[in-house]
């Protein structure tokens, strides 16, 4: 599991800190999304269909990035950056928080 860590941390180093920020948190000013503490089967979702042209309001810089990206790569990078914790003050609220009731 290290290795495969090592490896998607790489890869997120090498294409995705640039726009998506160290921890995922995004650039809300260039409407680069926060990727941190989303779920892995979203984010691989997601990625694949950017990569593979499925999703039509995607940044094509970002479709330009992530082209080459096999399978494992994706897989990988996703394992990564879906595992990075989320900081303190970016979480969202405590489990006992309750949505207000609407009438």
């Amino acid at each position: 599991m290290a290795r495969v860590n090592g490896q998607g941390k790489k890869l997120y180093a090498d294409n995705c800190v640039r726009c998506h920020g160290d921890h995922g948190e995004g650039n809300v000013e260039k409407f680069y999304p926060r990727i941190e503490g989303q779920h892995y089967a979203y984010m691989l979702r997601q990625f694949e269909w950017i990569r593979d042209g499925k999703r039509r309001n995607a940044n094509p810089d970002m479709v330009e990035q992530i082209k080459n990206f096999t399978d494992k790569d994706m897989k990988m990078v996703i394992n990564y950056i879906s595992r990075v914790p989320v900081k303190k003050e970016d979480l969202a609220p405590s489990a006992d928080w309750k949505n207000p009731d609407f009438d």
